[in-house]
Formats: structure tokens, C-alpha cells, sequence
């Protein structure tokens, strides 16, 4: 049970927790840590003492329709925990670890109060809202251009900036205008603000305002800014259980917009259920047949639940046209023309979405397995670590990073990307890192659970061709959302010349994917 209730603020040494406000502060100054991370300390705080398991750390980060290389997943979270508590595995002052178990919170927990934070607060008040129908924005690092039928007023430069926007007499165009500009800028500066400045203030920036600034089709900021909050979730691909949740909420508050059910249906799409990401995206298409966003999801559900790749290809298409500007249809088309062994024009989708989108993670990410495609793992190393400093929390970036050492042949490296720990002096990588597999390969068969694509990749990687076809096919029949990754994924590169797993590639539609040397 919780050693304090729900909702209160606790002391521990130099630092203060109010994990259901987003907040931790050390000496008074909030410090930067990401929601995960949040969530995890006050799971170990809210338990002091006392054993949490790595299964109840899983069940509270990732439920279980979410898709995530746990071990690296929990290596990083506690990591960035024990990094902003100054606290170490080695010599623990805060957190223990119990090795194959789970952790401990060990130091001495205080409760402060029983009145949680307001939500959103800073150092200085927030400015309320006018009552004369103007809408108010918190402090933020940076923000959109202000519209030009604004009154501004500063408390001076940086985060501590106030903008005040004052909307014309209702009913009119202008009004329209204004209150869609001044919404977008709300609830993006809200949704950052809110995760306690966490994120790079870029990444979910460009995403959501690409997407918002041409839709149109809420004029209500509380709805905008959960949506807001949705597309800092999704951003990652770890958390699409909450995103959900917002966006949900989002079309609640405006039954009319149709954008938060396109992020329903990707959010469903990502966790594999077909059915409930078309019903999503019907609802969308009720509300704006023609938006480009709806057309990528559909293909976005054909390339991964249906592999209908002919299909996909014309919804993504369709996007482009309708949607120049939106970044994950060039991204989508992209991975599509990569599975499918194009890889020029793979390439140049993906690197135009990551000239719409610079600072997404995931386009990254994906940009570089197409480097690594084209026989340039150094390229995708540097792309894959520009994903980690956009956005570090983003489940993808070890399997990115990975595959890129190993390309290169540095199974040291592979092994640290897994484990977050160098790899000791004089040790053998090589044998290490099969080792760590062969304890992958035990926990995926003792969990039902675990994707056949994830198990199949680790007994080709431990080199046992015959099992890893096996659960392969599995992966296949069960037409699971990652197998078309196996084109790109180095783990598979000894079974590239086998006879079987040509045919199960030509039955799926994929390519080969014939590693580089």
C-alpha cells in the first residue's frame, strides 16, 4: 500500500515530489525530469521501503497493449531518475537496486502537506483568463508568433514571459482567426509546461502546430490543448494509452473535431488492433472526408495491419496532396517504400519529412534505417543520436542505435545501447552480448505476451536459424505490427540467403532487405 495518500507533497534530502502535478524540485528549482521518470520515483516513493517489482514498474509505465523494449525502456528511465537525483547503482543513497527483482526507495520520505499543486504552476502566478472572452497563455521557453490582433505585455524575456491575447467581438471572422492562432499557442505551451519542461520545446512544437494551424476545426483551447498534450505522447510511441486518454477528451470537448480521432486510430494502429483503429477513423472521416491526415492513417493501417501495400501506397499519396506539409505521410510513404526494397525513393520521402518536421524523433529515426539501407551506417549512428537528444524518452532509439553499431561491428557498443552500462575493460563483447540475448530470449518464451517477431529476431541473433524461421512464420501468420521491420532489422542478416525466409518475405510482399556490406 502507499506509504502517503494520493495527491501529497513529500520531502525526501534536498528534494521536494509532487509527482501528480509533474513536479519535482531540488532546493526550489524544479528540475527536468520526463514523465516516465516522474511516474517511476513516485511509484518507489509512494512504496519506501518496499520492493517494487519490475512487472509493477511495467504495468505502470506500459500497459500492456504498448509495444516497448522493456529492458532497455527500464534501464534508461532509472537512469535518468539516478541521474537527476545524483544518486548511483553502485553506491545508493535513494534508490536499490534488487538485482533481477526490482528496486527500493531507501531514503527517508516526509510528508509536506495534503494540498496538491495547481497544475501548471510556476514560479510567479499564472495570469487568469479575461473575462471579456480573451485567452490567456502560461509561461513557456518560447512560443508561436503572437497574432497580429493581440495586446502584449511581458514580465520580461525568457520563460517568466507573459502574452496576453485580447480576441475581437464574437461572431466575427477575425475572432475565428485569432482564437484558432491563440489556442495553438495555448495548449502547446500549456502541454510543455505542464510535463514540467521535460521535453526539447521544438519537438512537440513543429508536429502539432504543422497539424493545427491548417485544420481548422476547433475553436475551443481547452480542446486544443489536449490535444496538445496527445501529440506530446504520441511523439515518443511509449505512452499511447495516455494519449489516447487525451485525445479522447479532446473530442469530447469538441464533438466536431476531427483530428483527435485520427490520433485514436494511429494510437490503435501502433497497438495492433485493426478494428478499433478503422472505427476511429471513421469517425474521423464523419468529420472531414477530405482532411490529409485522415488518408495517412488509413494507409498507416493498411501498410502495418493489412499489408496492403498497394493500397497504402494510394492513401499515402492521396495525403501528400492534400496535406503537403504533414510530415508523417512522407514519413509513412517513406517506410513503405523501404519495406518494399525502394530504397532511393525511401530515402528522399524520408528526408523531406525530416525537413517538415526537424525535430521529430521518430522521422529521424526512421530516416536513419534508410541510411542504413543504403550501406551508410555512420550517417545512421549521427541520425540516430540526434533522435536520442530530441527526444531521449522515445522507445525506438535503442533499437536504432543498436542496429547501427552493429552494422558497424562494435558489439560493445550494441551491448551498452541494451544494458546503459560500458562494457568492462578486457571483456569479451561479443560473448557478452549473446549472453544477454540468451536472458532476452528466456524472459520473451516465459511470457506469452512477448510479440513471435521479438522472439524470432533473438534466435537469429543467437544464430540458431531454425527456430528463428519458426517463430518468424509465427510472426507472419499472426501478422504482427512489426514484421515488416525484419528488412531492416541486423539481426536477421543470417537468414537473408535462406530459401525459407525468401518465401515467407515473398508471401508478406517485402523485401529481402540484403544487408550492405
Amino acid at each position: 500500500m502507499p506509504m502517503r495518500p494520493p495527491g501529497t507533497r513529500v520531502r525526501f534530502g534536498r528534494f521536494e515530489l509532487d509527482a501528480a502535478n509533474v513536479d519535482l524540485r531540488k532546493d526550489g528549482r524544479r528540475m527536468r525530469l520526463r514523465p516516465q521518470a516522474l511516474t517511476l520515483l513516485g511509484l518507489l516513493v509512494d512504496r519506501a521501503g518496499e520492493l517494487v517489482t519490475r512487472e509493477e514498474v511495467r504495468a505502470a509505465l506500459w500497459p500492456n497493449d504498448t509495444f516497448v523494449d522493456f529492458d532497455h525502456g527500464l534501464n534508461s528511465t532509472i537512469a535518468d531518475v539516478r541521474r537527476v537525483l545524483g544518486d548511483s547503482a553502485a553506491r545508493p543513497r535513494l534508490i536499490e537496486t534488487i538485482p533481477r527483482k526490482g528496486y527500493r526507495f531507501i531514503g527517508t520520505v516526509e510528508v509536506i502537506d495534503d494540498a496538491p499543486l495547481r497544475r501548471g504552476r510556476s514560479d510567479q502566478a499564472s495570469t487568469p483568463a479575461d473575462d471579456s472572452g480573451g485567452v490567456a497563455i502560461l509561461p513557456a521557453p518560447v512560443g508561436p508568433a503572437v497574432p497580429a490582433a493581440t495586446e502584449a505585455s511581458t514580465a520580461g524575456p525568457g520563460p517568466s514571459a507573459r502574452v496576453k491575447e485580447t480576441v475581437p467581438s464574437a461572431g466575427s471572422h477575425e475572432r475565428r482567426r485569432v482564437i484558432a492562432g491563440a489556442a495553438v499557442a495555448a495548449c502547446l505551451l500549456l502541454a510543455v509546461r505542464s510535463m514540467a519542461d521535460y521535453l526539447p520545446w521544438r519537438a512537440p512544437a513543429t508536429a502539432a502546430v504543422t497539424v493545427a494551424a491548417r485544420s481548422r476545426d476547433t475553436e475551443r483551447p481547452e480542446a486544443w490543448q489536449a490535444y496538445a498534450r496527445a501529440r506530446v505522447y504520441w511523439s515518443t510511441r511509449s505512452d499511447c494509452a495516455r494519449a489516447t486518454v487525451e485525445y479522447r477528451e479532446a473530442a469530447r470537448l469538441d464533438p466536431a473535431f476531427a483530428l483527435p480521432w485520427v490520433g485514436i486510430a494511429d494510437c490503435f494502429t501502433v497497438n495492433g488492433n485493426r478494428q478499433e483503429a478503422q472505427a476511429a477513423l471513421g469517425e474521423a472521416e464523419r468529420r472531414a472526408p477530405n482532411l490529409g491526415e485522415v488518408h495517412a492513417s488509413r494507409g498507416f493501417i493498411r501498410m502495418f495491419l493489412a499489408w496492403d501495400w498497394v493500397g497504402a501506397e494510394e492513401s499515402f499519396t492521396t495525403a501528400m496532396r492534400l496535406a503537403p506539409e504533414y510530415a508523417s505521410a512522407w514519413q509513412w510513404a517513406g517506410l513503405l517504400s523501404l519495406f518494399r526494397g525502394d530504397v532511393a525513393t525511401a530515402h528522399s520521402r524520408l528526408a523531406h519529412a525530416v525537413a517538415l518536421d526537424p525535430a521529430s524523433a521518430v522521422i529521424a529515426s526512421d530516416l536513419a534505417w534508410a541510411e542504413l539501407a543504403r550501406g551508410r551506417p555512420r550517417e545512421a549512428l549521427d541520425l540516430c543520436r540526434q533522435a536520442r537528444r530530441l527526444t531521449p524518452e522515445m522507445v525506438f532509439n535503442g533499437t536504432c542505435l543498436a542496429a547501427a553499431w552493429q552494422r558497424l561491428g562494435r558489439p560493445d557498443e550494441v551491448l551498452a545501447v541494451h544494458t546503459g552500462q560500458s562494457p568492462s575493460p578486457g571483456a569479451d563483447a561479443a560473448a557478452d552480448l549473446q549472453a544477454y540475448y540468451r536472458t532476452r530470449l528466456a524472459g520473451a518464451l516465459a511470457r506469452p505476451s512477448i510479440p513471435a517477431h521479438t522472439t524470432s529476431a533473438l534466435y537469429a541473433a543467437l544464430g540458431d536459424t531454425d527456430r528463428a524461421l519458426y517463430w518468424l512464420e509465427v510472426a507472419v501468420h499472426n501478422q504482427e505490427f512489426m514484421t515488416p521491420f525484419t528488412v531492416l532489422d541486423p539481426k536477421f542478416d543470417s537468414l537473408r540467403g535462406h530459401s525459407r525466409f525468401r518465401e515467407l518475405m515473398d508471401r508478406v510482399g517485402l523485401a529481402t532487405g540484403e544487408p550492405h556490406s
